[in-house]
């Protein structure tokens, strides 16, 4: 099958619209023209202007919302987040790590999530070097692995629901005798 970069996201908010926009016609194109094949699928609500916008580009695919987000994921080689501005948490970072996709990214893309370039993810802050991380993670099944396993540890170690809900507890145990020894 064609290799399938994916970026899942809400288009009507602004910076995955930019997101998707650039990605699709700057970013793209700079892949394809190493790995002819490669497929980038758009998969999220909203954004139905700007899948009219880009639909005549090619190896893009606009999937709109799906119900269950799990078949998308099973036939993503890499996750996408070529976010440039905006602020928050980046859920979709931690999507990819919890069911292992590797990950290219730039900076602002993985902003609040303590990832390392190289070790959970690929970092490209333009067109070039973004393109350069999507080619190297398509190209290369061994630093797949590295980076889908590397990630997963660090999803289990820091951001799966359990975990959270237990550094939770014992931050609020440790305020709670801090305020009892005063």
């Amino acid at each position: 099958p064609d290799p399938v970069l994916l970026f899942v996201g809400r288009l009507s908010y602004p910076p995955n619209e930019d997101a998707v926009r650039w990605f699709a016609s700057s970013v793209l194109p700079l892949v394809r023209a190493r790995v002819p094949r490669a497929r980038f699928r758009v998969v999220g609500a909203g954004g139905e202007n700007l899948s009219a916008e880009l639909s005549e580009l090619t190896g893009v695919e606009f999937v709109g919302a799906v119900e269950h987000l799990k078949a998308q994921l099973d036939i993503a080689n890499v996750a996408v987040v070529p976010i440039r501005f905006g602020a928050g948490t980046r859920l979709k970072v931690i999507e990819a790590m919890a069911n292992r996709i590797p990950l290219a990214t730039t900076s602002v893309g993985c902003e609040g999530i303590d990832v390392e370039d190289g070790v959970h993810c690929l970092i490209g802050d333009d067109e070039t070097s973004l393109a350069e991380a999507c080619v190297r993670l398509l190209e290369n099944a061994d630093l797949r692995g590295r980076i889908a396993d590397a990630a997963d540890t660090l999803y289990r170690e820091r951001y799966r629901w359990s975990t959270i809900q237990q550094t939770f507890a014992q931050l609020a145990r440790e305020a709670a005798s801090s305020d009892r020894a005063r």
